[in-house]
């Protein structure tokens, strides 16, 4: 796996945080003919991080990393039934993972139409379900997860 941060990116520092909301997106595509992979974008179009994976193809799994290569968050792709949803775990440790609860959960409990998803945030034990006030906007081969509720109150 290849971790790229671009340096010329107008942040000072090699890690992305910020105290402000940020719009990130998400580019999954074939970096290579034989690799798949992904880049991250900020709203200025600059490179936040690059990852190729010369691996498997159809992945069940994949990593966030950050530019030092620490895992920030690991998604897992899981299939109950013919419904697919996916789980963040704060780790990359396969005994963490089956002992402890997921970070977070999305699904799309409307198997066969409909773009809206849920939402579970896991915090302490507890879940907060921020009910279907996410969609997942589709153009083509992009995609985009948007907060219906706060772009309703923004507008």
């Amino acid at each position: 796996m290849f971790v790229e941060k671009n340096l010329t990116s107008s942040s000072s520092s090699s890690c992305f945080i910020t105290s402000t909301r940020q719009t990130l997106t998400v580019w999954v595509k074939f970096l290579v003919f034989n690799g798949n992979g992904c880049a991250v974008y900020d709203s200025n179009g600059d490179v936040v991080y690059r990852i190729d994976n010369y691996d498997q193809k159809l992945r069940k799994e994949f990593c966030l990393i950050d530019v030092h290569g620490n895992v920030l968050v690991t998604i897992l792709k899981r299939k109950l039934s013919v419904a697919k949803f996916w789980e963040g775990y704060k780790s990359s440790k396969l005994e963490e993972m089956i002992n402890n609860k997921p970070w977070f959960q999305v699904k799309n409990p409307r198997v066969f139409k409909g773009d809206n998803c849920e939402v579970l945030l896991i915090k302490d034990g507890n879940i907060i379900d921020l009910g279907k006030s996410y969609k997942i906007a589709k153009k083509e081969i992009t995609f985009k997860i948007i907060n219906e509720v706060e772009e309703l109150t923004h507008v």
